[in-house]
């Protein structure tokens, strides 16, 4: 395949759309309750936190293929049977120049209450008091590590808790400390307070994938490939951890430099990759491209056509770790079957690899 045409293939997939994902859109039992103060029940649309800040998707069953719109102008709060839980709050960020309001998810509930939610793409946290909203923004850094942004989010917390939070040394922008501070304060006041614990399920993927090199300058490669996929909805639907085991075939030629008598020599590469990587889909449907990059643990052993070994210290040279990066499309083809085109560097650069794979646990 030529690289244009390679290139074309790719432009064509990133912008053609079709209404199937990797991860099917899951609908989980639960409740709404409106600001007339009705209450519905029935099957809300689980998402990342992100894309639940403005509006719901809501069936009434789960057998209804259509679903309706429920936004921050017609609901107060909404629950899911698994406990995480949602409740619409106004809040002024950015130095109290900019109200907004939002759902946002309830980590710890007392007298004073913690909650978590998202602005402009930027996770932040609410701390409720006495029905007053206190935002706990964190400071922005350029590349360089430049401070462009303080919010002073420790000043926040004193505020929040009237002088509590100076009892604790130190206080990192995260969701730990925070919990930690808010529910130690509601002990201080003698209230209840309770950590809303909602199970975070992951979803996981048994892929396994066999498949050739596109022949290049003599070039051959055959591959086996093993592959555990963990996905975190609730972190995100595109990234995915994946962990497993892959085998490749490289046959190739080296011509020496002797201009008047050149000799080409055939050469043989095993590798045996344990990989730990990190893939980000670019979109999560049907087609999917993708970039991916992470480590291996490694042994790779590569003979000459006389089956002696380029290295004199097998066991020395033929280990190691090193760094894979690479990208490629991914295609659900038929009831679990993948087709997967990929460029990769692990080790060495690998031919363009085209296989067929299949999920086991296909969700």
């Amino acid at each position: 395949m030529k690289k244009n045409n390679f290139l074309l293939l790719m432009l064509f997939i990133l912008t053609y759309n079709l209404s199937f994902s990797q991860l099917k859109e899951v609908y989980e039992k639960g409740k709404i309750m409106l600001k007339n103060g009705n209450k519905i029940e029935g099957y809300i649309k689980q998402d990342e936190l992100g894309k639940l800040v403005e509006k719901i998707y809501f069936k009434n069953s789960l057998e209804d293929k259509n679903y309706e719109i429920y936004s921050t102008t017609q609901i107060n709060s909404f629950l899911f049977s698994s406990g995480e839980a949602y409740e619409l709050l106004t809040v002024k960020l950015n130095h109290n120049k900019d109200e907004v309001t939002l759902f946002a998810n309830l980590l710890v509930k007392g007298k004073v209450s913690l909650y978590k939610s998202f602005y402009l793409n930027e996770p932040f946290f609410i701390i409720n008091n006495a029905n007053n909203n206190f935002a706990l923004q964190n400071d922005k850094f350029d590349s360089g590590d430049t401070e462009i942004g303080k919010y002073h989010y420790k000043a926040y917390i004193d505020v929040a808790t009237e002088g509590f939070a100076k009892t604790h040394e130190t206080i990192s922008y995260s969701e730990k400390d925070f919990i930690k501070i808010i529910t130690e304060y509601n002990i201080f006041l003698n209230s209840e307070s309770k950590i809303i614990s909602a199970s975070k399920k992951s979803i996981n993927f048994l892929i396994a994938t066999i498949g050739t090199g596109i022949p290049k300058n003599d070039g051959k490669e055959v591959f086996f490939q093993g592959i555990y996929r963990i996905y975190f909805p609730k972190i995100s639907r595109s990234t995915s951890l994946n962990v497993g085991l892959t085998y490749y075939n490289y046959k190739f030629s080296v011509t020496d430099d002797n201009i008047l008598n050149p000799q080409k020599s055939n050469y043989t590469s095993n590798l045996i990759s344990i990989p730990f990587q990190v893939q980000q889909n670019f979109l999560n449907k049907k087609i999917r491209p993708y970039i991916n990059a992470g480590l291996n643990v490694s042994y790779i052993k590569t003979l000459n056509q006389n089956d002696i070994s380029i290295f004199k210290n097998d066991l020395q040279n033929n280990f190691g770790i090193g760094i894979i990066y690479g990208g490629g499309i991914e295609a659900d083809l038929y009831k679990g079957l993948v087709l997967k085109v990929e460029g990769k560097y692990e080790i060495f650069s690998h031919l363009l690899l085209v296989g067929i794979g299949y999920n086991f646990s296909k969700k």
